[in-house]
């Protein structure tokens, strides 16, 4: 039996998208687990920034100022702007997660 050339080129074209289909989900394997250890760093680093501002804010709520000691310096900290601050890194952070699920739904479909 003689295998036609389309045939043959048939079966290349298939050994060719199989090739292509492990290649993709090794890529999207290693993608997945890059995705996961950025998702684990910013969670410790959201977890560092969030300890920080609570110090701080225990040191403004204890002593006044510790960066400034003149209270009507336009440099010094107020607890306003410290919660400021916290809520933007708040909506930072909701962002932030909100985008990492829409790329992991869009790499899973």
């Amino acid at each position: 039996m003689v295998i036609s050339e389309q045939d043959k080129r048939i079966e290349e074209l298939t050994a060719e998208l199989e090739n292509a289909s492990q290649r993709s989900e090794a890529y999207r394997a290693s993608l997945l687990a890059v995705l996961k250890d950025m998702e684990e760093e910013k969670l410790k680093i959201a977890v560092k920034v969030q300890n920080t501002r609570l110090n701080l804010k225990g040191l403004l709520l204890e002593g006044g100022n510790p960066l400034n000691k003149d209270p009507h310096s336009s440099c010094c900290v107020s607890s306003d702007r410290l919660l400021l601050s916290s809520d933007l890194s708040a909506y930072y952070m909701e962002t932030v997660v909100a985008a990492d699920k829409e790329n992991k739904r869009a790499i899973l479909e």
